[in-house]
C-alpha cells in the first residue's frame, strides 16, 4: 500500500511539474511577443500623449522640461509613420492635449499666473492654423459625449479660494 501511495505522489508531482513548466513557457512566450515601437525621436522630451478616437493620430507636448505643466509645444503625428508636426509656437506652459471627438481639433491647457485667469483652454486645428483661446479659467478638459450626441465637456476651474478647483460640465458652446 505504501508503494502505491508513493507512486501516486510521484505521478502527481510529475503532472504538477509539467503543468507549471507549460504555464511558465507560455508566459515567457507572451512576454517575448511584446514589441514596442518608438514613435518619436527627439533630443528632448515628448510627454502627455493622447490618441485620437480612431487611433490614427497622436498628440503630445514636446519640450526641455519633462514635468506635468511645462513651456513645451503641442505636436500631432499621423500613425504609424507620419512626421511629427508642431502646432503651437508660444511660451505658455502647456498640459493635457486632447483630441475633439471628431478629431479635427486638439484642446490643451495653458497656465500664466496665480489668478482666476491662470488656466485657459486653447484649441488648435489638427491640420494646422493658429491656436484660439476657447475657455478662460479652465484646464484638464475632456469631451464626454459619444458619437452622435451633443458636444459636452468636463473641466476644472479655479474657484478663487486659495487655488481650490471645482469640476464643471457644460455644452461645448
Amino acid at each position: 500500500m505504501a508503494i502505491a501511495v508513493a507512486g501516486l505522489l510521484v505521478a502527481a508531482g510529475a503532472v504538477t511539474a509539467v503543468v507549471l513548466m507549460r504555464r511558465s513557457s507560455s508566459r515567457s512566450a507572451s512576454r517575448s511577443a511584446l514589441q514596442y515601437t518608438q514613435l518619436t525621436n527627439f533630443a528632448d522630451s515628448a510627454i502627455q500623449p493622447a490618441l485620437s478616437a480612431d487611433g490614427k493620430m497622436l498628440t503630445f507636448v514636446r519640450g526641455q522640461d519633462p514635468t506635468l505643466f511645462n513651456p513645451g509645444q503641442v505636436y500631432v503625428k499621423f500613425l504609424p509613420d507620419g512626421e511629427p508636426v508642431q502646432l503651437t509656437r508660444d511660451n505658455f506652459k502647456k498640459m493635457a492635449p486632447k483630441f475633439s471627438p471628431d478629431g479635427s481639433r486638439i484642446a490643451y491647457a495653458t497656465g500664466i499666473g496665480e489668478n482666476v485667469d491662470a488656466f485657459q483652454t486653447w484649441v488648435v486645428p489638427v491640420l494646422g492654423g493658429p491656436p484660439q483661446r476657447w475657455l478662460k479659467n479652465a484646464e484638464g478638459l475632456t469631451w464626454t459625449n459619444g458619437p452622435g450626441e451633443p458636444a459636452r465637456v468636463l473641466f476644472s476651474e479655479l474657484t478663487g479660494r486659495a487655488g481650490q478647483m471645482s469640476l464643471v460640465t457644460s455644452t461645448e458652446s
